[in-house]
């Protein structure tokens, strides 16, 4: 009897720590038909692979998210191409669950066995999957990310979170090109340079 009592406690304790977290999953393999199509991540100007070949592999996928806002500046549908860090109320996801790799057999497939906790009970997550090469997005050369899209987080201790794949749309990884402004700002030092030489 003290052992059923003892066993329905903890489990009671359990749900009620389930039920305070929200739940979401970075995959895009459980939320996407089986064998794909999976939103695609390919290459951009001036990436180290073919322009729009899909990216097989040899890059990290991780997230920003938000649970009051949907928009920042600079955000792109999958027509478009940028490499902004998302700022605003968008917070980076680090620890268990925050990043993946991409499966080098499918293109635009990733997917991690653990769950991300967003603390607290949310409804809806504003999500922003990035993708680079190196240590750390904001620290990377060749980076892109998605437009922002939604995931309603599973706040009950059944069943898994909610997988990206459904929602998330194909984005472009690679280099900034060099801007008009920074452009005629190379030009003028430039000119500079040489008239200062010629002198």
């Amino acid at each position: 009897m003290k052992k059923t009592l003892v066993a329905s406690i903890l489990g009671l304790a359990t749900a009620v720590s389930v039920l305070g977290q929200s739940r979401i999953q970075l995959d895009t393999y459980a939320s996407s038909p089986i064998g794909g199509p999976y939103p695609l991540i390919r290459y951009g100007n001036g990436s180290p692979g073919p322009l729009g070949a899909p990216i097989t592999g040899g890059l990290t996928v991780g997230f920003y998210y938000s649970t009051t806002s949907a928009s920042f500046e600079g955000a792109t549908t999958q027509g478009g191409y940028n490499i902004n860090i998302p700022g605003g109320a968008f917070v980076l996801a680090t620890g268990p669950g925050s990043t993946a790799q991409i499966v080098p057999t499918y293109p635009g497939l990733f997917n991690t066995a653990q769950e991300f906790v967003i603390p607290g009970i949310v409804n809806t997550a504003y999500i922003v999957v990035v993708a680079y090469y190196g240590p750390s997005y904001a620290d990377s050369i060749f980076r892109g990310h998605s437009s922002v899209f939604t995931v309603a987080p599973n706040t009950t201790p059944f069943g898994p979170g909610p997988g990206f794949g459904a929602n998330m749309g194909g984005f472009y990884v690679g280099v900034p090109e060099p801007s008009v402004t920074a452009l005629s700002v190379l030009g003028t030092l430039g000119l500079l340079l040489f008239r200062r030489r010629s002198d």
